[in-house]
């Protein structure tokens, strides 16, 4: 049997966390190994992944940053460590982690993605597009992050008030996705302040035939309707 130390704890914390799923047993394998090692910057980076996996952000972000202490050279934890204060919703802390990332790695289409979301979440649309526009400029169409990457430039455009620019990337995303309910509710917003309510329940409609049960789809449909009723104009899609 081998001898007992941090390097033998980090390998049965990755076996249990990664082969087992025992999620609660790799965080304490993992902190067995900073029993004996404090400063082993692979077993904080390794319990913070866990606590993201059981959804423990604050502590996921402490460890991140004890890895990042003791490991400063290992740039893949400032996209690690921007993910979870984007989560947190630290968007500003986010950006300065994910632009620190982006020096080393300018072309990684995630962080691009991510970083262009805090911007836009932040109000900053123009700034948020421009991240968007690259990543989108980087990536294969077949990619898994495409349809969202189409839905972030549809909620640019949105909010900057070009609904048609918005419904044809909302589209996009919807013909590269058509499983998800996220662009045709998005596509019905953007007709619905345009004052297409006719057009605008129709997606909306076929959001809910996918999720049936989602608020904001039914929300947006009661609204819809009550246009109806107030006197709203519907409008032909041209």
């Amino acid at each position: 049997m081998p001898a007992e130390g941090a390097h033998y704890y980090i390998e049965k914390g990755i076996e249990t966390w990664l082969d087992h799923k025992n999620y609660f047993e790799a965080i304490d394998l993992f902190s067995r190994a900073l029993d004996f090692e404090p400063h082993n910057p692979d077993a904080h980076l390794l319990r913070g992944a866990v606590y993201v996996d059981v959804g423990d952000l604050h502590l996921a972000l402490k460890d991140y940053n004890k890895a990042l202490e003791y490991s400063p050279e290992n740039i893949g934890l400032f996209f690690d460590k921007g993910t979870v204060l984007f989560y947190l919703g630290e968007y500003n802390e986010a950006i300065r982690s994910y632009e620190q990332f982006l020096k080393e790695e300018p072309t990684d289409v995630d962080a691009l993605y991510f970083n262009g979301l805090a911007y836009h979440f932040l109000g900053k649309n123009e700034t948020a597009q421009k991240f968007i526009d690259n990543a989108l400029d980087l990536i294969d169409r077949s990619d898994d992050l495409y349809p969202d990457l189409c839905n972030a430039k549809g909620e640019i455009l949105f909010d900057l008030k070009d609904y048609q620019g918005a419904i044809d990337y909302f589209n996009k995303a919807a013909e590269s996705d058509p499983t998800s309910f996220i662009a045709l509710y998005n596509i019905g917003r953007a007709l619905y302040e345009m004052g297409k309510l006719k057009e605008a329940l129709e997606y909306i409609d076929d959001a809910l035939k996918i999720e049936p049960k989602e608020w904001d789809l039914l929300n947006y449909k009661g609204l819809i309707l009550d246009g109806y009723g107030s006197g709203g104009r519907i409008y032909s899609m041209l």
